[in-house]
């Protein structure tokens, strides 16, 4: 009994030792996350003005400005455009003004924005989602969730006003992508625009979903903040729209009441481009149909430089999902061809493509894509 006593002893303060041994470390690491906690609030402090929440991967500064916006949409299989101004504070709360809406709406309404560091964009508290350039003067965003929050699916692109933009500005070769419905179906066309710098351009179809073809000219003028007017031999109606402040990318819309609603997004042609000049990782954000239906997505994409673009879907509004390659072309003055799916041009800096489907009998499509960060 007394050995079974001592060995009971010994066992005692053996777990004292431990205990007070327990005791020091719970101490020691208490002290260390208080250290923690406190760096980790300086860290937030610094970074809130930036993003909500002081959240260190967001750069809503990238957005600042007011950016002229439009929307080809579509609820129920019924296709509207709208234009608005978007007023962004750079801290990620934004204005949204409607210019014009195809079906009456009118309003002002409020919100949150984030800008990931990779240029990611998301209006919270609605289905939009999409990525602004690296210069943040382009923005392409799309809802691609027809039972969401506004009943809609749509493809929007913002431009942000500029100063000092004169007629001048606007000149040299665009490759113009049209998407638009006239109350019967999905339509496309590709164009070639020649605008002279003093407010006359030419352009001819490179292709048309409805077959047409030929040459139209016109006149154009630019407002200082890029506004941008044009209208069409033999049209009574100016179409409105914007031109970036690089004089390399201009946003058309139609504002007129006549049953047709429709997207123009040009792209100016590089001086010269090769196979190289699309790489890296892009989203692209697109729009199509198929008959009386019409479709949005999202996919994330990346170029190899060699004609292997590898794509994953990351929203889809009829529920595709999956990840897939295609070949792309690209010619010495930029043009573009998606293989089996549309045609259009690639930017001088390589960091917007612009593509479109005309092709009735496969659907069609206008797609944007913006290289990420």
């Amino acid at each position: 009994m007394r050995k079974k006593i001592k060995q009971s002893g010994i066992q005692q303060l053996f777990l004292i030792l431990v205990l007070i041994l327990t005791c020091t470390l719970v101490m020691m690491t208490f002290s260390a996350c208080s250290s923690s906690s406190d760096s980790d609030s300086d860290t937030t402090s610094d970074v809130s003005g930036d993003g909500k929440g002081g959240d260190d991967d967001l750069d809503n500064s990238l957005l600042k400005g007011t950016h002229y916006t439009g929307i080809f949409a579509s609820t129920e299989n019924t296709m509207w455009n709208q234009t608005a101004n978007m007023v962004f504070d750079g801290s990620g709360d934004y204005n949204y003004n409607i210019i014009y809406d195809s079906t009456d709406e009118s309003g002002n309404y409020s919100g949150e924005y984030t800008v990931a560091e990779n240029g990611e964009f998301s209006l919270l508290e609605t289905d939009a989602k999409g990525i602004v350039a690296s210069d943040g003067q382009t923005t392409v965003f799309s809802d691609s969730e027809p039972a969401g929050l506004d009943d809609a699916i749509y493809l929007a692109m913002s431009i942000e006003k500029s100063t000092g933009i004169s007629t001048s500005d606007l000149s040299g070769n665009f490759v113009v992508c049209e998407i638009r419905n006239d109350g019967s179906q999905l339509k496309a066309s590709r164009y070639l625009f020649s605008f002279d710098g003093n407010g006359t351009y030419t352009a001819n179809y490179l292709s048309d979903s409805d077959g047409s073809s030929g040459d139209i000219s016109g006149m154009y003028s630019m407002a200082e903040d890029g506004e941008l007017s044009i209208s069409v031999n033999g049209l009574t109606k100016t179409f409105q729209g914007y031109l970036s402040s690089g004089g390399d990318k201009i946003l058309i819309m139609d504002d007129d009441d006549d049953n047709e609603v429709m997207m123009m997004v040009g792209l100016k042609k590089p001086s010269r481009a090769d196979i190289t000049s699309f790489s890296g990782n892009f989203q692209l954000n697109q729009l199509g149909g198929d008959g009386d239906s019409q479709w949005v997505s999202s996919v994330n994409a990346t170029a190899d430089g060699s004609g292997s673009l590898t794509v994953e879907i990351i929203n889809d509004s009829s529920g595709e999902s999956g990840t897939y390659t295609v070949d792309y072309t690209i010619s010495d003055d930029g043009s573009f061809q998606l293989v089996d799916v549309g045609e259009g041009v690639i930017s001088a800096d390589g960091n917007t493509v612009l593509i479109v489907g005309t092709d009735a009998t496969e659907g069609i499509i206008m797609m944007i894509g913006i290289k990420k960060h």
